[in-house]
C-alpha cells in the first residue's frame, strides 16, 4: 500500500512540476509578445470569449494592462485606474486566449 501511495504522490509532483514549466513558458511567451508590441493599438481575447481592444500601456508577471475607452462598456471592475474618457484595464496573463495587433477593416 506504501508502494501506491510514494507512486501517486512523486506522479503528481511530476504533474505539479509540468504544469509550472508550462504555465512560465506560456508567461514567457505573454512577455515577448507584449514587449513586441508595447504601446501599440491590440486586440484581446479571454479565454471566456470577451473581447478587448485597447492600447497595451504595461505588463507585468501577473497582468496585462490596456488603455481603453470606457465608452466602449468594458466590464467596470476590470478598471484599474481612470483618465477622462479612458481607463486602464488589468487582464491575468492565465485568462488570456490571445491577443495581438489590432487591424480594423475599412469598407
Amino acid at each position: 500500500m506504501e508502494n501506491i501511495r510514494d507512486f501517486d504522490e512523486s506522479s503528481s509532483s511530476q504533474h505539479h512540476h509540468k504544469m509550472g514549466h508550462h504555465h512560465e513558458h506560456h508567461k514567457h511567451k505573454h512577455h515577448q509578445k507584449c514587449h513586441k508590441l508595447l504601446f501599440q493599438f491590440v486586440q484581446l481575447e479571454t479565454r471566456d470569449d470577451e473581447v478587448h481592444q485597447g492600447i497595451l500601456h504595461s505588463y507585468d508577471d501577473e497582468n496585462v494592462y490596456l488603455l481603453v475607452s470606457t465608452q466602449s462598456g468594458n466590464d467596470s471592475n476590470r478598471l484599474f485606474i481612470p483618465f477622462g474618457g479612458f481607463g486602464l484595464f488589468g487582464f491575468p496573463l492565465y485568462g488570456i486566449r490571445r491577443f495581438g495587433p489590432f487591424y480594423p477593416i475599412w469598407w
